[in-house]
């Protein structure tokens, strides 16, 4: 296991990436002293963008940032999978559901965002009940990570997409994918 931090502006003019091996420690010391190089807090705004390991948003919490964000690409695939266990595979129902619960979260808010989940959730029984619950569950525990309705105003990514991007160049120059 490596992780793969990057720091960089939002122009992406400017970048550091950092990687280590040793394991949660080694991620804790990595992003203390990357953070130092780019002088972190004299940025004006300083946000971190998780793919929403509660692991990895404890660590950033070491880390003068404004917000911690989950990956909206994150949201999106834990959303399309609920929808697509529980309004079945490739439906028209299941992608306007994802489509509107989305749309809501990143231009609405959270509890407009939420209020929609719950309301899909009582038309469920069973094992799609619980496949909701996953969800919301998943959802309440990221709250403080949702301000994308904020993100527009401000000029911020939703994605980590400069930091998958990375993930995988990084991966494959210092070990190759698939290897150990």
């Amino acid at each position: 296991q490596i992780y793969v931090s990057i720091f960089y502006d939002q122009t992406k003019e400017h970048r550091l990436v950092g990687v280590t091996r040793k394991k949660l420690a080694g991620l804790a010391q990595l992003l203390k002293r990357d953070a130092a190089r780019v002088h972190l807090r004299a940025a004006d705004e300083r946000l971190g963008l998780v793919d929403g390991a509660v692991c990895l948003r404890q660590h950033l919490e070491v880390l003068p940032l404004q917000e911690v964000m989950l990956d909206f690409r994150h949201l999106g695939e834990h959303v399309n999978d609920a929808s697509r266990k529980t309004l079945g595979e490739a439906t028209e129902a299941g992608k306007a559901f994802s489509d509107d619960v989305l749309h809501t979260a990143r231009h609405e808010g959270y509890e407009p965002f939420f209020a929609k989940l719950l309301d899909w959730r009582t038309v469920q029984r069973g094992g799609k009940r619980r496949i909701a619950d996953q969800l919301l569950n998943y959802v309440a525990e990221r709250r403080e990570m949702m301000p994308y309705d904020k993100c527009d105003q401000h000029g911020w990514d939703v994605g980590t997409g400069p930091m998958e991007s990375m993930c995988g160049v990084t991966t494959d120059r210092i070990k190759g994918r698939g290897r150990r």
